[in-house]
């Protein structure tokens, strides 16, 4: 009976470890997407575009789909990253009541908590 109770506690641990890796991850395509927005805001050169891009190919797959488009409320698709953004954004924070933030922040904000446990 206890090998299978630590078998599972072993699935639940390493469950949760992957997700946590997972979350990293995403944390850390959010912080390039972020540092890539700014740098097309701020209009400053194209080399610092391509080594942001550069840096987030690794990650890439052969076979996963590279185009993503989000539709806005009248059913077309929205024009430009921004606005994909923020109909997104609008579109998940009103459906959970949340407020607008980063992924990261967010994350950063569930990492504290485990710390204080």
């Amino acid at each position: 009976m206890n090998y299978y109770r630590r078998r599972t506690q072993l699935w639940y641990h390493n469950r949760h470890v992957s997700a946590f890796v997972e979350m990293d991850k995403l944390c850390l395509f959010d912080s390039k997407a972020q540092d890539i927005e700014k740098i097309l805001h701020d209009a400053t050169d194209i080399t610092s575009i391509h080594r942001h891009i550069k840096s987030l190919k690794r990650f890439s797959k052969a076979s996963s789909n590279k185009v993503l488009r989000v539709n806005r409320s009248d059913g077309r698709p929205s024009t430009s990253k921004i606005e994909e953004k923020h109909t997104f954004r609008s579109h998940f924070s009103s459906q959970l009541g949340g407020t607008f933030g980063t992924f990261a922040g967010a994350h950063l904000a569930s990492l504290e908590t485990l710390n204080d446990l």
